[in-house]
């Protein structure tokens, strides 16, 4: 099974940072200026718990010094998934690899890419689940959804969302 359960959670999309725009007049004025529009030049990492990733289902989440931001999601039910809007030209899902990990699909502007077993002969912490280079440059989205499937070596269909690497 998972890491030990808690309650479930949901997030909302939140989209934009708050900027002050001086104006010719030497006044300020509060804006609102889209983060899509800004392309990384390096990756730059989204924890689960940042509000523009988006959940469906139920997640319970955790928390460990091994994890990226020291907290993850995880879910076992095929009705979850978590889905990152970003813009750039590539991303990483960064997630856990355990023996209870089960197989998540990653979906890529609606479009299946990959099935991915979470299954490993031993855990590890922050792995990067899957990997997309080369998009064009702009808005995508990526999605993962749980399976509710599991490898046969492996006991469980648990997936686990740590963090997204966009690029």
């Amino acid at each position: 099974m998972g890491m030990n359960k808690g309650t479930g959670r949901q997030a909302v999309a939140l989209r934009g940072a708050p900027v002050i725009l001086a104006l010719l007049s030497c006044s300020w004025v509060w804006a609102q200026v889209p983060v899509a529009g800004v392309v990384p030049s390096s990756p730059t990492r989204v924890e689960e718990s940042d509000l523009s990733v988006v959940y469906t289902g139920l997640w319970y989440p955790q928390h460990r010094s091994d994890l990226s931001g020291g907290s993850i999601v995880e879910s076992p039910y095929p009705v979850s998934t978590a889905s990152l809007t970003f813009t750039g030209t590539g991303v990483r899902w960064i997630g856990f690899k355990a023996a209870w990990g089960g197989i998540a699909q990653v979906y890529l502007d609606g479009a299946l890419h990959a099935a991915v077993d979470k299954y490993p002969p031993t855990e590890q912490a922050q792995a990067v689940m899957y990997t997309a280079t080369g998009l064009a440059a702009g808005p995508h989205t990526i999605t993962i959804k749980v399976t509710g499937t599991w490898n046969p070596a492996g006991c469980c269909s648990w997936v686990v969302v740590d963090a997204f690497d966009v690029m």
